[in-house]
């Protein structure tokens, strides 16, 4: 009886110890867009809104957007770009945009780093940017064509 207890064990820890581990799939990014407009990897889009950055990004894979790694998928220029991931159904898609107005006439990139993100293992980096629009408000005074004449 006891041997068939230890036994029992045996085959049981064998069955639940011995499961292969979790492969982890590669993905790269298909395509990325900016405010609607297509972005090249290493391209940059101009002229975009201070108040207004939308990212659209295309995986090949499917991706789990709960584990994002701010170390490795992130946008620099050294002010707050941060930015909230907004709700949809897309499995191999992330939409996001940035909280806060951004400064005119500045480059922003976003990176994405090779390795564990998302859920998938990214295999390669890629680096998009982007160009905010000019200020276009007057600077000085304006002054009138009478005025000017006299």
């Amino acid at each position: 009886m006891n041997t068939q207890r230890i036994l029992l064990f045996y085959i049981i820890f064998n069955l639940f110890a011995c499961k292969s581990p979790i492969e982890i799939p590669n993905t790269v990014v298909e395509s990325v867009n900016v405010n609607g407009s297509f972005l090249a990897s290493g391209g940059i889009k101009f002229n975009v809104p201070v108040d207004s950055v939308l990212y659209s990004i295309v995986f090949s894979t499917k991706i789990d957007k709960s584990k994002l790694n701010p170390d490795l998928f992130f946008i620099t220029n050294g002010v707050d770009t941060s930015f909230v991931i907004l709700k949809d159904t897309f499995s191999r898609q992330i939409n996001f945009k940035i909280r806060k107005n951004l400064s005119y006439y500045n480059t922003y990139t976003l990176h994405i780093l090779s390795g564990n993100n998302f859920g998938v293992n990214f295999t390669d980096d890629t680096n998009y940017s982007f160009i905010t629009e000019l200020n276009t408000t007057d600077k000085f005074l304006r002054i009138s064509n009478d005025s000017l004449l006299t």
